[in-house]
């Protein structure tokens, strides 16, 4: 998961609105390594998703016992993974969905924390700290 969030901020479309460099994505990605619980999928459970990158993602979000997974992928939005995930409680929402839930405006929809290399603090989205375990 790591490695995949390492390179989503390096799309096009991220890079436009956020402008992270590779220092910045880097130092973000080993903050979040330190401070977050490692969850192991469980690679052998079926999970209905199209695209076979996807099928670790939502391992993933089920072995860590997720309540949401926040993406704009259009296949997490396909009726039988949606039934799927909620099955096990999970809900999938868009980056506007959780920001509406977490209280930011859609200004605030930030989906990575700028973070300089000096800094250790907890990241802030939109006012809610953000706490890791």
């Amino acid at each position: 998961m790591l490695i995949e969030l390492s390179r989503v901020p390096r799309y096009p479309r991220l890079q436009k609105l956020y402008g992270l460099t590779d220092e910045e994505i880097y130092h973000y990605v080993e903050y979040l390594s330190e401070v977050s619980k490692p969850v192991v999928p469980d690679h052998l459970s079926h999970v209905p998703m199209r695209d076979p990158k996807d099928i670790v993602v939502l391992q993933t979000t089920v072995s860590g016992e997720a309540e949401i997974t926040c993406t704009l992928d259009t296949d997490f939005y396909d009726p039988e993974t949606i039934a799927f995930c909620a099955t096990w409680g999970i809900e999938v929402c868009t980056d506007a969905d959780l920001a509406i839930r977490l209280g930011t405006s859609r200004s605030q929809r930030l989906i990575f924390v700028r973070l300089r290399a000096d800094e250790l603090d907890l990241p802030s989205f939109g006012g809610v700290d953000l706490e890791f375990s």
